[in-house]
């Protein structure tokens, strides 16, 4: 399997070290060998030994790194091209936005690598690409072998490997690494199919990070002072300087004692002594609250206070998180978009309301769609919100974060793929619900798919559009959502009530049947018109373009039970939907597919109102007044309305 190790073999003896934090460790060290982590003991009581990888022979792991004291190590096993290792590292621990939970486990990883390739021959692996080549190749050898005989999990390997990738990364660097791993297949493992998310979170969601972006915009740009009262969708809540998040809303309850959150204002002495649960005098209350104020008339001098950034951060976050619900980018390229202040922009789809922006990610342009003009108007404020972060600096990506070591430092650090959804740590449990699942990408773009598939936009757009293979969106994302499976679709798209087979005509007190079938019953209501034998659809002729069906509802048009009334209820219902289909086919850019389910319907639409129209003198003026009103000005149903909205936006309501 793997090359004769040297672990167990040497003079083991203790060395000097020291002890550092995350704060610290991005000085520069003459001996980074003697380097030793301190994360927050929270998360790791005891220091992470780095600067032991400068030794190939080292203590065997075992517990090792549990232990206080440093890792005994064979000094004459001693690499001093390890120190670029080590200090790469470093560099990683003290410019990531990782937390330090994250850290820990990125670290241990890494280590956990240089152990094996220390112990399976391969301690060459840092000197020269050949030997990484060698050492990688090894690596995955292994975890093939452990795959194999059921010791290591499929997807446990995946992420093994793409560790070591990521170490190989922060030493090589990305164009050397991709020349590393060229032609060695990435360790495959069958993905859980995970459904489209419900379409209540991902609207919660997408309120919610509209309402924080958009609120904490508004409190760095026009620099309000704290306490700041955010307004969100359905409470409001008071802001505090804090560096917990504390915050009452109706998903948190965690208060500083200083500060009154119902009103906005300083606690009194008296409400400081019964927050603090503990003894305390009137008297050290008192001076208390005023070591508050003092602090809170400071950090409102100081438009670029610490506390003001970590809401501007949140803002940020908060923009990149509407960015991925509407276009659903993957990470990986969301990290690697470009900023360029000559963005492209081009009209496209529904009504010439929809924007696809052109960027570029490592110099290949790439297309995304905004959803609808608000889409757009949302990418320009975070444009505004980004040019007031960088405070006249420049910097080369789209979206990144604000690099600090306790505080923040002035610079600016590109983001990694696992910083991308940590906002939902920092949200969950305050403007969120404990237990509310992450809006990924994935989900957005399974959610855009099921709403795409379900209007009848071919394959070939809806791949085109995502970035993917008419394969890719047919294999992991066609998949509809667990509320319309319980809904059977009742209220999600009910287009197209197609083939008039009655017309049942109001006038004044009256109804006579004015048809092409004698149903002699109004029937059931639908968003179309009627039916008068709901849920037993028949086609009304041999193989319609559209199979009549009650669930989807896309042909009922061409159903023997469909009915519709000559009054002003069911006219606007046709010309509503007649509207939505042509917008439907004008947002398709594959025209055949587009008329070969759609052009008929609007046909057969208007045939229906054309009938209508020559029963009598009082319908056609009915049928005219109401066209004006829906074709000209846009006023639909408040079905149809609703309707419109979801596909002018795609899978996300601005």
């Amino acid at each position: 399997m793997a090359k004769l190790g040297n672990a167990g073999q040497g003079n083991y003896v203790t060395r000097d070290t020291i002890v550092v934090t995350r704060g610290e460790i991005g000085n520069d060290y003459t001996h980074p060998e003697k380097i030793r982590l301190q994360l927050d003991k929270r998360v790791r009581v005891h220091p992470i030994d780095i600067g032991s990888l400068a030794y190939t022979v080292r203590q065997p792991m075992r517990k090792a790194h549990l232990l206080f004291d440093p890792l005994e190590v064979d000094e004459s096993s001693f690499n001093a091209r390890r120190r670029e290792l080590i200090v790469a590292i470093h560099d990683y621990i003290a410019t990531t936005g990782h937390q330090d939970t994250t850290v820990d486990v990125y670290v241990n990883d890494y280590l956990k690598v240089i152990h094996w390739f220390d112990t399976n021959g391969y301690s060459d692996a840092f000197e020269v690409e050949s030997s990484s080549r060698e050492a990688y190749q090894g690596y995955v050898r292994e975890l093939n072998h452990l795959v194999n005989i059921s010791k290591l999990s499929p997807r446990t390997a995946n992420s093994c490997q793409r560790k070591l990738i990521s170490l190989f990364n922060l030493y090589w660097g990305e164009e050397v690494t991709s020349e590393i791993i060229r032609e060695i297949p990435i360790i495959k493992f069958k993905r859980r199919n995970v459904e489209a998310p419900e379409e209540y979170n991902v609207l919660f969601a997408t309120k919610t990070f509209l309402y924080l972006a958009r609120g904490f915009k508004k409190f760095s740009l026009e620099n309000k002072p704290f306490p700041y009262l955010l307004r969100m969708p359905d409470y409001d809540s008071y802001i505090f300087p804090t560096n917990n998040w504390a915050c009452v809303t109706p998903y948190a309850a965690n208060e500083l004692a200083a500060y009154h959150y119902q009103e906005g204002r300083l606690s009194t002495p008296k409400e400081y002594t019964l927050k603090v649960k503990r003894h305390l005098s009137l008297y050290e209350a008192n001076r208390e609250i005023r070591k508050s104020k003092k602090n809170l008339i400071s950090i409102n001098s100081d438009i670029r206070n610490p506390n003001r950034l970590n809401y501007a951060s949140l803002a940020m976050q908060s923009y990149m998180q509407l960015f991925i619900l509407m276009t659903g980018v993957n990470p990986s390229e969301l990290v690697q978009l470009e900023y360029d202040e000559s963005f492209t922009l081009e009209k496209d789809l529904l009504k010439n309301d929809f924007r696809a922006i052109k960027l570029r990610a490592k110099g290949r342009e790439v297309s995304y769609h905004l959803g609808n003009r608000q889409g757009l108007v949302v990418f320009k404020e975070y444009i505004q919100l980004r040019n007031w972060v960088l405070d006249g600096n420049t910097f080369p990506f789209l979206f990144f974060s604000m690099h600090r070591i306790g505080t923040y430092t002035g610079n600016y650090s590109q983001i990694s793929r696992n910083y991308v959804y940590q906002v939902y740590k920092n949200v969950i449990g305050k403007f969120f619900p404990l237990g509310f699942s992450p809006i990924t990408s994935s989900k957005v773009r399974k959610y855009k798919t099921v709403v795409w598939n379900e209007i009848g936009i071919s394959q070939e757009v809806i791949a085109g559009s995502l970035n993917h293979t008419i394969e890719t969106n047919q294999k992991y994302y066609a998949i509809s959502s667990p509320d319309k499976q319980q809904k059977e679709f009742e209220l999600f798209f009910e287009s197209a009530r197609a083939a008039a087979k009655a017309i049942l005509q109001r006038s004044n007190s009256k109804r006579t049947l004015v048809t092409l079938k004698d149903t002699g019953t109004e029937g059931v209501s639908t968003p179309s018109g009627h039916c008068d034998d709901f849920k037993n659809p028949e086609p009304a002729k041999i193989e319609p373009p559209i199979e009549p069906n009650c669930t989807t509802q896309m042909g009922c048009l061409y159903c023997k039970h469909y009915v519709c009334h000559a009054d002003e209820e069911d006219i606007k219902k046709l010309y509503s939907l007649l509207y939505v289909i042509e917008a439907v086919r004008r947002m398709a850019t594959d025209f055949n597919h587009s008329d070969k389910l759609l052009l008929e319907l609007s046909i057969r639409i208007q045939q229906v109102l054309q009938q209508m129209s020559e029963k009598s003198e009082e319908v056609s003026l009915l049928v005219e007044s109401i066209k004006e009103e829906v074709i000209d000005y846009g006023i639909l149903t408040p079905f149809w309305e609703f309707r419109l909205q979801r596909y002018e936006q795609m899978g996300v309501v601005i």
